[in-house]
């Protein structure tokens, strides 16, 4: 079964623009804890990437009820458990809000909203084509 995702939804976390979507797309997938998890995303990424990621963020909805934040454009070279790895926007996007919400998971065990997100995007990593890259951040 292949997890397709929905349009992505255009979000950019510049105050000065896009704060109303970003909002609504946030607190949309993890309530009042939005603000929480974009910090862990971008934390997640800034790890991987080892830079600080300072551009506007998309989201995208999951048909399984799921989600992940990924940057606008770009490359990155993440590192994985097999080593430096140069991956797009969408695959970062997705290795960084996997361990982010791995992270948070553990941090907070008793907020199933956590657990239930990391595990619909696993699902969806799964069918992902740089899928071994992608466990191989968050692993």
């Amino acid at each position: 079964m292949t997890l397709a995702v929905a349009s992505p939804v255009s979000m950019d976390t510049r105050p000065a623009s896009g704060e109303s979507q970003r909002v609504v797309f946030l607190t949309r997938h993890f309530r009042l804890w939005y603000a929480v998890v974009e910090r862990e995303v971008l934390d997640a990424l800034a790890r991987l990437s080892g830079r600080d990621y300072e551009g506007g963020w998309r989201g995208h909805d999951l048909a399984n009820g799921g989600c992940f934040l990924a940057p606008v454009d770009g490359t990155y070279r993440i590192d994985t458990s097999h080593g430096l790895a140069e991956v797009d926007a969408e695959t970062a996007g997705i290795a960084a809000t996997l361990c982010a919400l791995q992270s948070l998971t553990e941090q907070h065990p008793t907020k199933q909203l956590f657990a239930t997100r990391a595990r619909q995007l696993r699902e969806f990593a799964c069918e992902h084509p740089d899928a071994a890259t992608v466990f191989g951040a968050a692993d």
